[in-house]
């Protein structure tokens, strides 16, 4: 280890330099010992596993206490956690930056390892500019109070290098720290939020921000925790739904018995894959355990026969796939619409709101598709994508913000294998002919041979598009792809002036008009369907950049 290096700030070219080698030294993966607005705290890198070790080891703490996380800037709390409630969003307005931490439900998409933090972080904002400066220009940082366990916390450098001098690369001397009192931290994974530590704020500072919008928090004590496994319910649905099917006399005769048979398959697959996710919502599986679930589903669809049969290239072109080949296919698109779905399910409402509109929006192709053919409207595409709009419309009053109700992993893997697995159907109970007539009405006939493919990932397009691009502009900055920022698409849109709830509504906008303007130029063509799809497209782009200039949303309840 480097001997430990000591800046003062005392001019602004100290204090340029004093930033520049903490900042450089957390990238590095060391630890720094910087200012905050309440005592000195030691600092590192968030997402180096093996720094955030280095930082327990010198406060002499173990995995089961992870350190809180700082940020710099108040948007990043939607980059680190989930199902963020109103009233904590109206602490946020108050008290940020301050000396408030948050317990929040934490991003499933993120790779790092703080200790034991049972699907949970906390975040602050630091007010305290320094602070603010080595953040913009790391990221978030794992930080605790510069001390030992069960130690006095150090409220200036010479407190801090007497205790910790010896383990860190860095200190910052910015003088006393100005506050001198820890921060409160308030638990808000619960219905109602829990104070966990009374700090700087008292538990009547914080009642006083929220008595106005009917909530009040408590000190700790009996929570009111949110159901976390709504996947379990999504799945009740869906198999109420394939029940009530089997009674049904239209469907329950002739070549329904097929339908249901593939029908019967893909819930068998959607269980499966249900349990696994309540596992991961349980016990946090790693990656690769849940890696495993996933394709043993997929491998239960192929084993049942639910996989690619064919399908056609542009040109008319028939492709046949082996058996092998198909399963190949099958596995990938059900695989990526599974983990797509997951990684879309980060803000209240946007998951089973972009995949039922993806799924209504399948269920109009396949009942046009039999209707331009002159053939039985029974098929197990139509049957699953019709169920599937129904539970996630059923699911959506429950988990809009503020959510009562969360889907967890059980509920998105559920979904997206539902959705994909309804879409590779259509080419088992269609043969080739029928299904290049499909444009009989002046569609593009490449669409209607591809959409059972393309769909799926077509509805998806914008929250992966944000991915990819989260993962371009990460990799430019020479930072971790999975490193969280604020310039996500729902970032900008609450930037722009949008509230929670209307940045999910102008995603699910998007998803509609790439879902149902797919399927409308696949089957059809004409100057009505052209302007259809121009006019929706104007309308998504007014209500995305217009809307905020016209209303100002307030703090949600």
């Amino acid at each position: 280890m480097t001997p430990m290096e000591r800046y003062g700030t005392d001019g602004d070219e100290d204090r340029e330099s004093a930033i520049e080698a903490a900042a450089l030294a957390l990238q590095r993966g060391g630890l720094a010992v910087i200012p905050t607005d309440t005592v000195y705290g030691i600092a590192a890198d968030a997402f180096d596993p093996a720094a955030v070790r280095a930082l327990l080891a010198a406060k002499g703490r173990g995995r089961e206490m992870p350190p809180p996380v700082l940020v710099s800037a108040a948007t990043t709390l939607d980059a680190l956690a989930v199902r963020v409630p109103g009233y904590a969003r109206a602490l946020v307005e108050e008290f940020w930056p301050g000396p408030l931490t948050l317990v929040c439900h934490q991003q499933t998409s993120l790779q790092w390892d703080l200790g034991e933090t049972r699907g949970t972080v906390a975040v602050r904002m630091p007010d305290h500019a320094l602070a603010r400066e080595v953040l913009e220009r790391t990221g978030p940082l794992a930080v605790s109070s510069a001390n030992r366990t069960g130690m006095p916390a150090a409220t200036d450098a010479d407190q801090a290098e007497d205790v910790l001098g010896e383990v860190v690369d860095v200190i910052v001397d910015d003088g006393e720290s100005p506050g001198g009192e820890a921060s409160t931290i308030v638990d808000v994974t619960g219905g109602q939020g829990r104070v966990l530590r009374l700090g700087a704020l008292s538990l009547e500072q914080l009642n006083e921000v929220l008595e106005p919008l009917g909530a009040t928090l408590v000190l700790e004590g009996p929570d009111e925790p949110i159901p976390y496994l709504g996947g379990l319910a999504m799945l009740g649905g869906l198999v109420a739904a394939y029940l009530v099917a089997r009674e049904l006399p239209f469907l329950s005769t002739g070549a329904g018995e097929f339908v249901f048979r593939d029908a019967g398959v893909v819930i068998g697959a959607g269980a499966l894959i249900c349990a696994v996710g309540v596992l991961d919502d349980l016990f946090e599986l790693d990656a690769l355990t849940k890696l495993g679930g996933q394709l043993l589903a997929a491998g239960f669809l192929v084993a049942f026969g639910v996989q690619f049969y064919f399908f056609t290239v542009p040109g008319g072109e028939v492709f046949s796939l082996d058996a092998a080949q198909g399963a190949l296919l099958t596995g990938f698109l059900v695989i990526a619409t599974v983990n797509a779905v997951n990684f879309v399910d980060g803000l209240d409402g946007l998951a089973a709101g972009v995949v039922g509109i993806g799924a209504l929006a399948f269920f109009l192709y396949c009942y046009q598709l039999t209707s331009i053919n002159d053939t039985s409207r029974a098929t197990t595409a139509a049957l699953l994508t019709v169920a599937l709009a129904g539970a996630c419309a059923g699911f959506l009053p429950h988990n809009i913000n503020p959510a009562r109700l969360f889907m967890g992993d059980s509920g998105s893997m559920l979904i997206g294998l539902v959705l994909s697995a309804g879409a590779v159907t259509l080419t088992g109970q269609f043969n080739e002919v029928d299904l290049s007539q499909g444009s009989g009405s002046g569609g593009d006939a490449s669409l209607v041979l591809l959409l059972p493919i393309l769909l799926p990932v077509a509805i998806l397009v914008v929250p992966l598009l944000d991915l990819v691009l989260a993962v371009v502009r990460r990799t430019r900055a020479g930072r971790s792809p999975f490193a969280p920022d604020k310039q996500h698409l729902h970032h900008r849109l609450l930037e722009i002036g949008h509230s929670q709830r209307r940045a999910v509504f102008i995603m699910w906008l998007w998803a509609g008009l790439v879902a149902f303007g797919t399927v409308l130029v696949s089957l059809y063509s004409g100057p009505v369907v052209v302007g259809g799809v121009v006019a929706g497209t104007l309308l998504t782009v007014a209500f995305t950049f217009l809307l905020p200039r016209l209303h100002r949303p307030g703090v949600e309840a």
